[in-house]
């Protein structure tokens, strides 16, 4: 195909899409309310030295890649590691989380520890 017939045919597809979206936009979105307050800062001001809280994360609880954060961080640098608790199946009657939830929270506390 041409690029010379790409344009017209993008532009038919476009105008067939773009009018969907948009009832669709407005129709279900609200508006953005105006701001009630303003900030001011000065850009000269010397401000706040903040540390950096440097973190894994186990949400993709794969050994390979908490080894390959650590490898890229450094351990002296790393201060904190997000466990992530996913509720998939159900929780008993007394509170207590069964087998398949138990071990999942436990693989993933091991690949902090480890």
């Amino acid at each position: 195909m041409k690029t010379s017939m790409l344009k017209p045919l993008f532009a038919a597809v476009m105008g067939m899409v773009a009018p969907a979206l948009s009832v669709i936009a407005s129709e279900t979105s609200d508006p953005v309310p105006v701001a009630d307050r303003s900030l001011f800062f000065d850009i000269f001001a010397g401000g706040q030295a903040k540390p950096i809280e440097w973190g894994l994360d186990t949400a993709w609880p794969d050994e390979a890649n908490m080894r390959r954060g650590v490898r890229f961080l450094g351990s002296d640098i790393i201060d904190v590691a997000r466990v992530s608790f996913q509720p998939w199946a159900q929780i008993t009657e007394k509170g207590v989380l069964p087998d398949v939830l138990r071990n999942n929270l436990a693989e993933r506390m091991r690949l902090v520890m480890k």
